[in-house]
């Protein structure tokens, strides 16, 4: 009896996960440090993370399904530049369960995703919009040519 109720638990542990409907997860993480600090060297975007100290990091979650959804409309307007490097002071980090994507920025509207760089000014004015201590300097030559 004992191993029938084994066999019974053991196939509805994994059959169970079959049948259940699978939640769509979405969150975009922002990590950036503030406008003020100054590098001897420009800070590429696979070092960012460990270039500042840990107190110097600000980090905000965006999970509001409005500020998602703009956030998703901003990402397929970037614009290929012809730069070549950034000086990196945040990261914006997309994770859903179908696909995870990866952008730097720095202060001047400028993004990478670590191969190419991008100008894309509607992502950097709802930046600021939602967080007010990320500030962008639009005015470069970069946005008004």
């Amino acid at each position: 009896m004992k191993f029938f109720i084994i066999n019974i638990v053991a196939i509805l542990a994994f059959v169970n996960p079959c049948y259940s409907q699978k939640l769509k997860t979405e969150l975009i993480k922002i990590t950036f440090v503030d406008s003020y600090i100054e590098t001897l060297f420009s800070i590429p975007c696979s070092h960012f993370e460990n270039a500042f100290s840990k107190n110097e990091y600000k980090i905000r979650f965006i999970k509001n399904k409005d500020n998602l959804k703009s956030f998703k409309k901003t990402f397929g307007e970037f614009i290929t530049t012809n730069f070549n490097g950034i000086d990196v002071r945040g990261v914006i980090k997309y994770t859903s369960n179908t696909r995870s994507l990866k952008y730097c920025f720095d202060f001047f509207g400028k993004f990478t995703d670590g191969i190419s760089y991008y100008k894309n000014l509607n992502l950097a004015k709802l930046l600021h919009r939602i967080y007010p201590k990320i500030k962008f300097n639009l005015k470069s030559s970069l946005y008004n040519p």
